[in-house]
């Protein structure tokens, strides 16, 4: 379902009223950020709109390298629709397709958008910047190349467990363990060897992989999500907990860990207790956070903490949550600008602490 902004739109393109596509799309685009209930949907609803007037435009005059034009804005601000059109247009220009336009479809400005994809969480996009044989990837460094490689076949959630296994080995044996442990270093949200605690497996190479792949999806699934104007209950511990571990089955070589504050004891080695500062102290970039306050429940996925600044970045496109005219728990809040239109919601991790129900992280599978 469009948002409620985007419906005439939506019912001017369907019923092939094209000018008024154009006309109601310049409104939104040129409406002040203020009048929306946040910058993040501001944001979403401008990208949809480039991305209508787009369509529309191309309808009414069949020019394609101008509505390209049109395009680039949506898919700057991280409108994945749009960054897909882009790329099969470029992809098809360099190529010398028939039928084809892109007036600038040129390596650099191809890889430009393959970037965005691959951030957003496209396991194509990733591959491809990844390629040492794409034009695309000419200007990427070899160590860049090699982390776009091994995340793009984490990505592929698709394929099979062997496809995946095979091209991240093939990666592998092609750079040498050290030099693709330097990779994910240098260019992955995730730090390689996460905190580690009696119990707690490490968080090695693959496990790294697949962390940073389950976090640049989530940030593209948050990326136009919107909450309602209240906050309202979202899935359960054990629902998540379930989830990842069939996520973990799948992959064959990382485990689920689901840690609690308190002292129960548990048979399941995935899970386990330790003081709620413990936890606190554990977090990091992809880890699922159960929050509590009073009756309210929410659960988000950690970005990075910032222990300096006592700041916890969250991918939460139901932020509302944090907001302290909604949650008595948190005394500030702040949505972070992030990449390509989205933003990170910023919490104090002392008022995190305390709420802290559960939390979720991926780690390394211990075999018995």
């Amino acid at each position: 379902m469009p948002h409620q902004e985007l419906v005439p739109v939506v019912d001017a393109l369907r019923e092939g009223r094209l000018k008024e596509v154009i006309a109601l799309c310049d409104e939104l685009i040129g409406r002040d950020d203020g009048l929306f209930r946040s910058r993040a949907e501001a944001g979403w609803i401008k990208s949809e709109a480039h991305r209508y007037r787009a369509d529309a435009s191309y309808r009414l005059t069949g020019d394609m390298i101008a509505t390209i034009r049109m395009l680039k804005p949506a898919a700057d601000a991280g409108n994945f629709q749009a960054v897909q059109i882009i790329q099969r247009h470029m992809w098809s220009k360099l190529e010398s397709s028939p039928g084809y336009a892109a007036d600038d479809a040129n390596p650099v400005e191809l890889a430009k958008y393959l970037r965005i994809g691959a951030e957003l969480g496209d396991p194509l996009s990733a591959v491809a910047i990844g390629a040492r044989n794409m034009p695309a990837s000419a200007s990427i460094e070899d160590r860049e190349k090699t982390y776009w490689s091994l995340v793009g076949f984490a990505l592929a959630m698709s394929e099979t467990t062997e496809y995946r296994k095979r091209m991240i080995n093939g990666v592998l044996s092609r750079v040498g363990a050290a030099e693709a442990d330097a990779a994910v270093a240098a260019f992955s949200p995730v730090p390689l060897g996460a905190a580690a605690a009696p119990g707690l497996p490490n968080r090695g190479l693959i496990a790294t992989l697949y962390t940073d792949a389950n976090l640049r999806q989530e940030y593209g699934r948050s990326y136009g999500r919107r909450g309602s104007g209240e906050t309202r209950p979202g899935p359960s511990t054990l629902d998540v907990f379930k989830m990842l571990q069939v996520y973990a089955n799948v992959v064959q070589d990382i485990s689920v860990n689901l840690l609690v504050p308190g002292t129960r004891r548990f048979e399941d080695r995935s899970m386990m207790s330790m003081p709620r500062g413990n936890i606190a102290a554990l977090l990091g970039p992809g880890d699922y956070v159960f929050a509590r306050c009073g009756p309210m429940t929410h659960v988000a996925m950690v970005h990075h903490v910032d222990r300096a600044a006592g700041q916890v970045y969250f991918v939460d496109g139901l932020f509302q949550f944090w907001q302290p005219t909604h949650n008595s728990c948190v005394t500030r809040f702040d949505l972070e600008p992030f990449r390509h239109g989205g933003f990170l919601a910023a919490v104090p991790l002392a008022d995190l602490e305390p709420m802290l129900e559960a939390v979720t992280t991926i780690r390394d599978r211990i075999t018995p």
